[in-house]
């Protein structure tokens, strides 16, 4: 059978078919398609995400199950928000500013963050950052 021939046996299947129901059919299969597709990425998608993150609940345990060092590393990526930028809680405060900078910002602003950790100096108080010779940060809020 050739092209030709195909193509011309199509057409006199087809035109025996209304054309809305033909448009029809087409829009409701490519509807179905595309969602089976959609539905077929994120069951993959979720599958992968759980196999990658995720969360216990550390906060039940006791000093027992983890151990101290446990215990002490895990309150300390409790106080940060990540591991490996652990802070001891003495030096900890509640303000931070650069070594080289003239500002001083709350330790929760956006440029305290954008502030390498091998630079920073953590005051505890107000008072403390304001005798540094500091000044406040203009672009944090609350200060």
């Amino acid at each position: 059978m050739t092209i030709a021939q195909f193509r011309q046996r199509g057409n006199s299947l087809l035109a025996g078919i209304p054309k809305d129901l033909l448009v029809a059919l087409v829009v409701i299969l490519a509807s179905s398609a595309s969602f089976g597709l959609g539905i077929y990425t994120a069951k993959d998608l979720n599958q992968t995400a759980t196999e990658a993150f995720r969360i216990d609940d550390i906060s039940t345990s006791t000093k027992e199950v983890l151990g101290a060092s446990a215990m002490v590393a895990t309150q300390k990526i409790l106080e940060t928000g990540t591991p490996g930028n652990e802070t001891s809680v003495a030096q900890a405060g509640t303000y931070v500013a650069s070594k080289n900078g003239t500002k001083y910002y709350l330790a929760s602003c956006k440029g305290a963050k954008r502030i390498k950790d091998e630079n920073k100096i953590w005051f505890t108080t107000l008072e403390e950052a304001k005798a540094s010779g500091r000044t406040p940060a203009s672009t944090c809020p609350g200060l």
